[in-house]
């Protein structure tokens, strides 16, 4: 009857360890729990996808990284060509107010050869209506007007010509 009171006990603790909840996590399960994860694999299992989780968060940063990297490269590509069009753009608005300047001197000179090409009509009015001086005055004074005339009109061309 021992034998048999020792298998009844050894059987009811063999089916109270079997009705025990075993766990895949080592901190949840107990020490039957440990050993039966160790046994069969489990616990490898369970290490093995961590493993490949950190890995592929690993590949996921790197490509992340990479990705960064060609972005700054972008930026720093497009941040050249915008120097470069704002300089070309300063060149430009320059050489306009340059433009704008000599435009503005030759409306200056023109305003002037104007002034002297009406003095020099006014002049040759007066020398066609002028009934008090003598032939020779007369004479001098046209050639003068002439040579006047002459030099007026080299700066008329040479202006027009700018």
């Amino acid at each position: 009857m021992l034998l048999a009171s020792r298998f009844l006990v050894l059987a009811s603790l063999m089916v109270s360890i079997a009705g025990c909840t075993t766990s895949d996590d080592p901190s949840k399960g107990g020490f039957l729990s440990g050993l039966k994860n160790t046994s069969d694999g489990t616990y490898d299992r369970r290490l093995q996808e961590r493993q490949k989780n950190l890995e592929d968060v690993q590949d996921q940063n790197l490509q992340k990284q990479r990705e960064l990297q060609r972005v700054q490269a972008q930026q720093q590509a497009v941040g050249a060509q915008r120097s470069q069009s704002e300089a070309k753009l300063a060149g430009l608005q320059q050489n306009l107010r340059g433009m704008k300047a000599k435009l503005a001197g030759a409306k200056t000179e023109k305003g002037r050869l104007a002034q002297q090409l009406q003095d020099l009509e006014n002049q040759a009015a007066l020398a066609q209506n002028d009934s008090f001086s003598g032939d020779a005055e007369k004479t001098a004074r046209v050639e003068a007007l002439r040579r006047e005339k002459d030099a007026l009109e080299k700066e008329i061309d040479a202006a027009i010509r700018r």
